[in-house]
């Protein structure tokens, strides 16, 4: 027990999970043949940092390509397509348009495995999120200030995006799950978009002051969200670059997770105080979902955001109105 439980500690230190590893769990003797396999010294099942780096040597000469790497790769614009995301240690390209960059590229930003769990469920929903919202620097990678803020907290996404649309994987969500959502985290993977979106921060270049009608209840309310009231929230809209790229992802993501591509179109909340676990009514719901804070009702907004900027533009999420959407 001690073994694996040390192996496991290590490897995610080192960004490796037992799918990359063609392990199939970290008990002492899968961990054994591995060692032997890449000439580990000492056999002892205990996979720390030389058997990291026996491995290491041995996948450069048997695994050349583990990971698709990005075409024409540039930070700076969002010109080509590029990258790939990793779902169970596989591979799959990003569709034209899209800028993705994982966890163990050159460029990725991964998370902090101590603030993820192992992932024992089927993904059902897709959260979105806001990210780290501060004023905007042309010098800032808000995606990366958002992974930060996280770790910070001991918290953790499967992706954020920075304010050039370029998406960001954290980890592989079919092994691991993020803790991003209490009690959604079980059965859903997670965005969180990242930019200045309060109007009180400055904007970056394209970001124009708007207002959204939005249901968001008050802490402590204990209310549904078909029963809350509209009120007007004000904020600042998305740069056109994160919404051309969620227009393409999310379809994309949603189809290879086998989550349904549907979402509520009449912006209500589902963090809910006074209705967590199963008490909380979108637990068994599944889709694309809104994570609103009811912390400061009316001065800030959340996921919703993306999704007002995708109806907006037509993409076809499977819109649903709320009594619908809430009873699946």
């Amino acid at each position: 027990m001690q073994s694996a439980l040390y192996s496991e500690r290590e490897a995610h230190k080192a960004n490796l999970t037992l799918a990359s590893l063609g392990l199939p769990s970290w008990d002492e003797m899968p961990v054994k043949e591995l060692q032997l396999k890449v000439g580990a010294k000492p056999v002892d099942g205990w996979f720390g940092q030389g058997s990291i780096k026996a491995w290491k040597k041995w996948a450069k000469k048997h695994q050349p390509n583990p990971v698709c790497k990005p075409d024409g790769y540039d930070p700076q614009v969002l010109k080509q397509d590029a990258g790939c995301a990793i779902v169970k240690g596989v591979s799959y390209k990003a569709p034209a348009g899209l800028v993705l960059v994982n966890y163990l590229e050159p460029n990725g930003i991964p998370a902090q495995m101590d603030d993820t769990s192992e992932r024992k469920h089927k993904v059902t929903q897709f959260v979105l999120h806001r990210g780290w919202a501060g004023s905007y620097n042309p010098k800032y990678n808000f995606a990366a200030k958002t992974e930060d803020t996280l770790d910070a907290r001991g918290l953790s996404s499967t992706f954020s995006q920075d304010i050039d649309g370029i998406i960001y994987q954290h980890f592989d969500p079919a092994i691991r799950r993020g803790r991003h959502a209490t009690h959604h985290n079980v059965q859903s993977d997670s965005l969180d978009v990242g930019g200045p979106f309060t109007q009180n921060r400055k904007p970056a270049p394209g970001q124009e002051k708007i207002t959204l009608r939005m249901a968001i209840g008050r802490s402590g309310d204990g209310l549904p969200p078909l029963v809350r009231k509209f009120a007007n929230v004000k904020c600042l809209s998305m740069p056109e670059a994160q919404i051309a790229a969620l227009a393409i992802f999310l379809p994309w993501w949603c189809k290879l997770r086998g989550i349904p591509l549907t979402a509520c179109e009449d912006w209500r909340c589902f963090r809910l105080s006074g209705h967590m676990g199963l008490k909380d009514p979108v637990t068994n719901v599944k889709g694309i979902l809104a994570h609103t804070q009811i912390s400061d009702p009316g001065g800030r907004v959340d996921g919703i955001l993306p999704l007002h900027h995708l109806k907006e533009r037509g993409v076809n999420l499977g819109w649903r109105n709320g009594a619908d959407f809430f009873k699946t």
